[in-house]
């Protein structure tokens, strides 16, 4: 029928024009358009909604979501330390670790407890360390065992379960464990002796050997260099041949080893009046022919910290309180990296930075310490752990 004759039949207030085909596809599409849109506010409202719950839910188990710490891109620093405030040279200290933007997080020990977590060394791939443990106070208090123990250093900065375990007994004057440049062996000091361990924990010592106060490793790592009061030798194949003798100034952490000789921090035997004051040297030995040289630092007593740098360079501190560099090849005498009550060093993984421990009179009644890095090549030094971490008496390596 015509829309003109549906018009004369209905009546105009009746009608209602029939749409064609045309206009049907249109309707159809609109209603498929708005049930999209519909479907689509549906769905967001589900989504936001399923978000919240999870939110609230995480919120009200930890209010405080913890950003993962990850391994600093210079490594972790390990440090032994009380953990803050009054504390003196026998209060026992626990390990801890740090880095650049990273706060010190305690990794070894518990507050309040009574036994002391030390000599930390980070193996040179920096995801091992070795540290060592002694139930009943500071070391050289308690005369007793220590524990030697080998863990992963994860990369939050926490300490795994140990790998190895083994029973030593510490001097007074103690040099930490050293491991060799490619990270299979350490060797550490038992009371004088020198024992050699696996990172599985396997272990034997150097026969015949005995009164050993220092150690350090060849470059290749298949020998060792050691001191024994005045005296200095190279062991090989198990037994040692003497290349220097005489040596004043004995301490720890005198022994660095490098492509370019065997370094050795020493004085002048002392003849009276005052030890700090003899003529200091670093004595540079050929191993292969025994041949020496001396590089004089100054009238400071003593040699202590001597690293070499990779530019042939040498890193040490004296009794001046102060981070030196000489260049050995040369003829000019060291010039200062940092001056002020300093207690050791550490070189960063890379060679390109130093962390010195500083000592702080306001810390506390006995003294404090904080850690600062101080590039080798010039800028100025970063703070990198506050001061008034507790005792004096401190290892660390980075």
């Amino acid at each position: 029928m015509s829309d003109a004759r549906e018009l004369l039949r209905r009546g105009v207030g009746d009608y209602v024009p029939q749409p064609d085909g045309f206009e049907r596809v249109l309707q159809r599409r609109e209603r498929k358009q708005r049930n999209r849109r519909v479907g689509a506010g549906v769905v967001a409202v589900v989504i936001v909604a399923i978000g919240a719950a999870i939110f609230i839910s995480q919120y009200r188990n930890n209010p405080t979501p913890a950003t993962p710490v990850l391994r600093p891109p210079s490594g972790w620093f390990v440090f032994s330390a009380t953990e803050r405030g009054p504390a003196s040279r026998e209060s026992p200290r626990d390990l801890f670790v740090a880095g650049e933007g990273v706060t010190p997080m305690r990794i070894a020990g518990q507050a309040g407890d009574t036994t002391d977590q030390f000599c930390g060394a980070i193996a040179p791939n920096g995801t091992t360390l070795a540290y060592l443990s002694m139930k009943g106070g500071f070391l050289g208090q308690s005369g007793g065992a220590a524990q030697l123990l080998i863990a992963p250093l994860e990369n939050n900065g926490s300490l795994g379960t140990p790998t190895a375990r083994r029973e030593i007994h510490p001097d007074d004057i103690n040099a930490c464990p050293r491991w060799t440049p490619d990270g299979s062996r350490l060797a550490v000091i038992d009371a004088g002796r020198v024992l050699i361990l696996g990172e599985d924990g396997t272990a034997s010592t150097l026969p015949g050997i005995s009164g050993v106060t220092d150690l350090t490793w060849s470059p290749d790592g298949s020998q060792l260099a050691i001191r024994q009061g005045s005296t200095v030798s190279i062991v090989r194949d198990g037994s040692p041949h003497q290349v220097a003798s005489g040596l004043g100034g004995e301490d720890v952490n005198q022994l660095a080893w490098f492509e370019d000789g065997l370094a050795i921090g020493a004085a002048e035997p002392s003849k009276g009046g005052d030890p700090a004051t003899a003529g200091a040297f670093i004595r540079i030995v050929d191993p292969s022919t025994g041949d020496s040289r001396d590089v004089h630092v100054g009238p400071y007593g003593w040699v202590d910290g001597v690293t070499w740098l990779s530019d042939g360079r040498i890193v040490f501190t004296d009794s001046s309180d102060s981070v030196k560099v000489v260049d050995p090849r040369g003829t000019t005498g060291p010039s200062v990296l940092l001056r002020g009550r300093l207690l050791g060093f550490a070189l960063s993984p890379d060679g390109r930075s130093i962390v010195v421990k500083e000592l702080s009179d306001a810390a506390s009644p006995q003294g404090g310490y904080g850690f600062v890095v101080v590039p080798i090549d010039g800028g100025p030094p970063q703070q990198l752990v506050p001061d008034s971490w507790g005792a004096e008496y401190a290892d660390f390596d980075w």
